[in-house]
Parts: C-alpha cells; sequence; structure tokens
C-alpha cells in the first residue's frame, strides 16, 4: 500500500508537473497499475484495501483493550499472563505484535500536511563536512548549502572554518547566484 506522503508526491508529479506514468512508476520505484489507481483516485488512501486476515487473538481483543484503557503502560507480557487460562500459552512476539497494533488504533490518527514552497519565499541552509585532496594534501572541508525548495535548486560553497561570518558570507553569495 503506498504512504500518503508517496500517493501526494505521485498525483503531484503527473497531474502538476505533466510527467508520464510510466516515469513516475519508475522513480518511485512501484508498478504502473499503482500509479493509475493514485492519479485516478481523489481522496487519499486510508488503510487496506483486502479485508484484514483473522489473528489469533480476535476473540480477545476486547478483553486487551479494556486492559489498555485500565492502564496503558502495561505490558504485553503481563497481557499475555492474564489471557493465559482463556487462550493457553501464547508466544512473545505475537502477543507483543498485536498488543502494538491495539496501542497504536488507540492513538489519535496522525495528520499529513503535503510540504508545498511559493518560490521566492523560502530558503533553506545549512553546513557539512567533507575531506578534499586541495594541492595534493587531504583536507578537511567545511561547506555551506543553501537550497530553494520551490525549484530544487542548490548552491554550495566551501570554508576553511565553520564561522558566523562564513555562514553570512554563503548566504550572500547564494542571494546573488540565485539572483535574489
Amino acid at each position: 500500500m503506498l504512504s500518503m506522503s508517496t500517493w501526494a508526491e505521485i498525483r503531484h508529479m503527473h497531474l502538476t508537473r505533466g510527467v508520464a506514468k510510466k516515469e513516475v512508476a519508475r522513480r518511485f520505484g512501484v508498478n504502473i497499475k499503482t500509479v493509475r489507481r493514485a492519479i485516478e483516485r481523489s481522496d487519499a488512501p486510508t488503510g487496506r484495501e483486502s479485508p484484514a486476515r483473522k489473528r489469533l487473538l480476535d476473540p480477545q481483543r476486547e478483553r486487551i483493550l479494556e486492559l489498555l484503557k485500565e492502564d496503558p503502560k502495561i505490558t504485553a507480557k503481563r497481557i499475555a499472563r492474564i489471557l493465559e487460562p482463556e487462550t493457553g500459552r501464547l508466544a512473545g512476539r505475537t502477543i507483543r505484535r498485536y498488543i502494538q497494533e491495539l496501542r497504536g488504533s488507540l492513538r489519535s490518527v496522525e495528520g499529513f500536511v503535503h510540504r508545498t514552497h511559493v518560490p521566492g519565499e523560502t530558503m533553506e541552509v545549512d553546513f557539512g563536512e567533507a575531506w578534499a585532496t586541495i594541492g595534493g594534501y587531504r583536507a578537511k572541508v567545511h561547506f555551506m548549502v543553501a537550497a530553494l525548495p520551490a525549484s530544487n535548486s542548490y548552491f554550495v560553497k566551501a570554508y576553511a572554518l565553520e564561522r558566523t561570518e562564513c555562514l553570512l558570507d554563503g548566504i550572500a553569495s547564494a542571494f546573488v547566484w540565485f539572483g535574489g
């Protein structure tokens, strides 16, 4: 199943940028049919398309939920001990996975906001380090990277040190490079 962000990116690439479906499928490493479904579907994916298979602990689901609501910090091992007379001995991995899924269903659903940047409004700046050979000598180089997320344009400038003066010079140089 596609994540919500991948679904949004596929739709954005094809519907807004006009990238071909085959190219979108190649870039994301998914089947072309998956891309077609994502483009045809106007609402975001919400969960499994096929029905969930039956699990060993499904008959105990309500009892486990009660235990989790009474004590949210109760361990899977403790729940297994409580259920043992009814279910018999369970594998630790089985009970841990089942309880992890139930705990996830008790939490609030995570929201998603697709990041969009208006051209000219946002520039991201950061420092990094790399090794470079300069004049036959190997030296550590600090570099300042500036990125415009709206156009995916980058500017990089190397420095001997990582100081405030270098940051300010790099930002000024990036503005000139980007035409700002």
